[in-house]
């Protein structure tokens, strides 16, 4: 029997991540749908699991990157909706059901995209601290206020890691350990990765016989400032648990810059309801297959990031409607493939915002881009670690891409 939905994952040695989403999958109210993987390692092993429907793994024998995955998995699939999913993600039990319901009760509608929420849920973390400045001391010229020093422990940074509100400096590595100083009014959020949470608080001897005030899970704790490390445990409450918004839609800006509605807001239902959108974003998103493939599918060219930006902008080109559905919930471990800044992820980000400039927008708004990117200081470039991915290369492949994709604007 034909299925009626295929949900397509492109999968790039994610082994960690597959035994939370089949288990999610397994839940799926929604069952009329098949499994189509497409392992671009080719290392893929789905042996001991199971979602409760058929599974059938590609290995096209390459890295096709995702946006060619994307299409070889989407002309492979049987069903009459493709669902592109992430490989990092665990959807909740209604997420199929909320996309399929919403796309095929409208013959208009050509895509729907899901509520993306951070993996996995967060607490608060605010701190307040007398501060002293280096430079006071004779310590160069470091004119920072500075509190205290927090270190940053190995399960913060896993998934999708924590998030800085306000009032903290850079990361400081020492040896081993991630520390970041505070400054005299702070707030982080979290993680929640077990039923504890350790704070390692390293006091300076600058404020000795002063006082640190920290908040969290529902509870005010008060320490002496010594001069030497503090440790602090506490039992959260899940009450104080909260989510985080990563994605709620997506804006199609002029200037193709990313446009994540909601992203980092605390989730407090303030994206609830259905809306239309002008573009979406591929980690978790419905299609009718005939449109996808006949618009040619992503653009393959992209390999990575900024594809569903471009699609968007050709979908709404051709008259189709783009929907956000919030019944439609998926958790989104961030970067589990691509790495948070990483010489790839920031090179095909930048690269890819360029050529889908070059595809769509105003001549006028390309080149200002242009200008702005090439002569302005880009902090980015300190991540172009990677020979492979140099500032260098980067500068060539975007003024040769665009050139390329203007010149084919104008011949058509």
């Amino acid at each position: 029997m034909v299925p009626k939905v295929s949900v397509v994952v492109v999968d790039y040695r994610g082994q960690r991540f597959w035994g939370s989403l089949l288990t999610a999958l397994r839940r799926q109210t929604y069952r009329d749908f098949e499994l189509v993987v497409v392992d671009n390692h080719g290392e893929l092993d789905l042996s001991s699991g199971d979602c409760g429907v058929e599974i059938r793994v590609h290995k096209p024998g390459a890295n096709l990157g995702f946006s060619r995955g994307c299409n070889y998995g989407a002309r492979r699939a049987r069903g009459e909706y493709i669902v592109l999913l992430n490989n990092d993600t665990v959807p909740e039990p209604g997420w199929l059901e909320g996309l399929f319901d919403r796309i095929d009760k409208d013959d208009s509608l050509a895509v729907a995209v899901s509520k993306v929420l951070f993996y996995p849920s967060y607490v608060s973390l605010k701190l307040e601290c007398p501060v002293f400045r280096p430079s006071d001391s004779g310590d160069g010229k470091d004119e920072r206020n500075l509190g205290v020093r927090l270190r940053i422990e190995n399960n913060w940074r896993e998934s999708s890691g924590y998030f800085v509100r306000c009032g903290m400096h850079w990361e400081e590595a020492e040896g081993a350990e991630i520390w970041r100083w505070t400054e005299s009014v702070s707030e982080v959020w979290l993680p929640c990765v077990g039923d504890d949470l350790c704070l390692c608080l390293d006091t300076p001897f600058e404020s000795v016989g002063g006082e640190i005030v920290v908040r969290v899970s529902g509870k005010e704790y008060r320490t002496e400032i010594t001069g030497e490390i503090v440790e602090l445990r506490v039992t959260l409450d899940r009450r104080y648990l909260f989510d985080v918004v990563n994605n709620a839609g997506s804006e199609l800006r002029e200037d193709a810059l990313p446009g994540d509605i909601g992203i980092f807001e605390k989730d407090n239902g303030q994206y609830n309801e259905t809306r239309e959108l002008g573009a979406f974003c591929g980690c978790s998103v419905i299609l009718d297959k005939e449109v996808f493939l006949a618009h040619e599918g992503f653009d393959e060219s992209f390999f990575a990031y900024y594809e569903d930006t471009d699609l968007s902008w050709r979908l709404q080109k051709s008259g189709y409607r783009i929907l956000y559905e919030p019944r439609s919930v998926v958790r989104h471990h961030r970067s589990g493939t691509g790495g948070e800044l990483s010489p790839f992820s920031v090179y095909m980000g930048k690269r890819n915002r360029f050529w889908t400039l070059a595809k769509h927008t105003k001549l006028s708004v390309l080149l200002k881009c242009l200008w702005e990117e090439f002569e302005g200081p880009q902090g980015y470039r300190s991540f172009l670690t990677d020979e492979r991915y140099s500032y260098s290369r980067l500068r060539r492949e975007i003024l040769w891409g665009c050139f390329v994709r203007v010149l084919k604007r104008l011949v058509d």
